[in-house]
């Protein structure tokens, strides 16, 4: 079930792109910290699992056009969001073709609306590498999943993990995007 346009709301004009740097599409929005109880969970499990090395990433999303992006929020699903200081935007090492652009905005089309995933054993499967027989379901999203789910769709992101498999740090260590330089 897909939420109602009148949930789609400003949620987080970031400290690492400046001057006339303009966002560009498929650029990532990274968000470390705390925001949520899933991201406290998500912290518990990569500690005791080893998921993650030296990075608190917690939340991700990807630029539609600048000043806004598409993520999946707990509690609201979906959206878009306004961005402001509390994120860090990563380039797309190679940016998105024409084609591909009108592929994201179909994408964004298709899901925007569409529920936050609240299933626990999908959020453990995601930290825990349960694979086997996962299979990417697209009802409902995590934030990272969302992400993963474009970019396996454009061949960027390798189709052997399905897209509820992929956690906000497998996203940032994936290697498509580069950190800002000013961003610490």
């Amino acid at each position: 079930m897909k939420l109602a346009a009148r949930d789609r709301y400003p949620y987080v004009t970031p400290n690492s792109i400046k001057g006339n740097e303009m966002y560009k599409t498929g650029d990532l929005v990274v968000v470390e910290g705390y925001t949520n109880i899933f991201s406290s969970l998500i912290n518990i499990g990569q500690k005791l699992f080893g998921r993650t090395k030296n990075h608190k990433v917690f939340h991700v999303g990807m630029i539609y056009h600048s000043g806004y992006y598409l993520h999946a929020l707990y509690g609201k699903g979906v959206i878009f969001s306004k961005i402001n200081e509390n994120v860090s935007v990563w380039r797309l090492k190679t940016p998105l073709s024409p084609k591909e652009v009108r592929e994201f905005k179909a994408f964004k089309e298709e899901y925007l609306g569409t529920r936050y995933e609240t299933n626990i054993w999908e959020f453990l499967s995601s930290l825990l590498d349960w694979t086997g027989s996962q299979e990417a379901d697209t009802e409902r999203f995590f934030c990272s999943e969302l992400v993963a789910e474009f970019f396996i769709r454009s061949g960027r992101l390798g189709a052997d993990l399905p897209s509820n498999e992929y956690t906000p740090q497998n996203i940032v260590n994936s290697g498509l995007w580069e950190r800002p330089s000013n961003d610490s």
